[in-house]
């Protein structure tokens, strides 16, 4: 571990999956995406790992794997709800989840004339989602915080981009 990550990739995720789900690991594995916080994998057709890459991150799976199912319960769309969180091990430090793999389409690779279709779907999931959390829910102190409290941080992001810091700290101010 260095700086608070670890290499994570598709080989420590099939060790995981041997270790924890034997069931599983003769499944194909590959890689879906890489993130901030995680690695993605996809396991055979129907299952994805998510698995932390750093330190931070990790806290972030032990709260989605409790919250997510009741966060998601009311919405009209499918959710990749845990079905299995993996424990930490001598070689991999943090908790990981095994969820449904959803199918659909990346927004992005969605011609921007066709994005249309998307809207009132994308509004029904808002509404539905947009509702006081209970009363013991977590607090994430990155996400769901005023932009005030997360300026300093933008700032050296925006400051260590390679394109015009300059144009991008305008938008932010």
């Amino acid at each position: 571990m260095m700086g608070g990550m670890v290499a994570v990739d598709v080989e420590l995720a099939g060790r995981l999956v041997a270790d924890q789900l034997p069931y599983l690991e003769d499944r194909p594995l590959h890689t879906v995406a890489q993130g901030w916080d995680n690695l993605v994998v996809r396991l055979g057709d129907d299952l994805v790992l998510r698995l932390p890459v750093r330190e931070q991150s990790a806290p972030l799976i032990r709260n989605e794997a409790r919250w997510l199912a009741e966060v998601v319960a009311p919405l009209p769309v499918a959710a990749p709800v845990p079905l299995f969180v993996g424990e930490p091990t001598a070689y991999y430090p943090w908790p990981w989840i095994l969820a449904p793999w959803i199918e659909g389409t990346v927004v992005a690779d969605v011609p921007l004339r066709d994005r249309g279709r998307i809207v009132d779907g994308l509004a029904d999931a808002l509404l539905a989602l947009h509702r006081p959390a209970p009363v013991d829910a977590p607090e994430n102190p990155f996400r769901g915080v005023a932009l005030a409290h997360r300026d300093s941080a933008v700032r050296a992001r925006i400051r260590a981009w390679h394109g015009d810091a300059a144009l991008l700290e305008r938008v932010w101010d």
